[in-house]
């Protein structure tokens, strides 16, 4: 489990969001710098008190300027004036997929669509869960934990496809995944090595 580096935050948040949107963001500056050695980011696997305080500020920015932005809800919430459950859930769970490399299971969606309804308006219930959601353990580390030990290997756990898709995409791209490399991850064909590679 590694924390995303800033630079990995920044490139997310500006795939996600939009560079306007980031750009306007203050508290970017708060956040900690990684270390580099010989010209590489080193990731930690730890964080700070900084680190968190920064996020949460950052978190909360980006969820302010986002639900009164119309290209973030044309792209993410075009429903948003005829709100509804399945409305909801289609924001959470499409945003979510993107936000956490991953899909996100039937109780985290329901957990969220629950989060946004419980505000006084829709609009606040959306920036309560953006500026939730870049706070979750998902969005701020790269969490592996394994699909499994390998048939061939003593002690070694093979990756999920989400998890390779993810350590593709930020060691390519220096961000998540997009919605092509997502999709081979929830198809499984990343595990083939052609498919891998046609991707990298």
């Amino acid at each position: 489990m590694l924390v995303l580096p800033k630079r990995h935050v920044t490139n997310v948040l500006t795939d996600l969001f939009g560079a306007a949107i980031v750009a306007q963001v203050n508290s970017m500056a708060l956040l900690p710098s990684e270390s580099v050695i010989e010209g590489f980011d080193v990731a930690s696997a730890a964080t700070s008190f900084a680190h968190v305080d920064a996020m949460f500020r950052i978190a909360g920015e980006v969820a302010g300027f986002a639900v009164v932005d119309p290209g973030f809800k044309q792209k993410y919430l075009p429903c948003i004036d005829q709100v509804s459950d399945p409305c909801l859930m289609g924001f959470v769970t499409g945003f979510g997929r993107r936000a956490v490399r991953r899909p996100l299971s039937a109780g985290e969606v329901t957990q969220y669509v629950t989060l946004i309804k419980s505000q006084p308006t829709t609009t606040l219930g959306v920036k309560v869960f953006i500026w939730a959601l870049l706070q979750s353990p998902s969005f701020l580390y790269r969490i592996e934990t394994g699909g499994g030990p390998a048939a061939d290997h003593e002690n070694v756990y093979m990756l999920t496809s989400h998890e390779i898709a993810t350590r593709l995409s930020f060691l390519l791209t220096g961000s998540g995944p997009d919605d092509p490399l997502l999709a081979a991850a929830e198809n499984d064909s990343l595990l083939n090595d052609q498919v891998l590679a046609a991707h990298a």
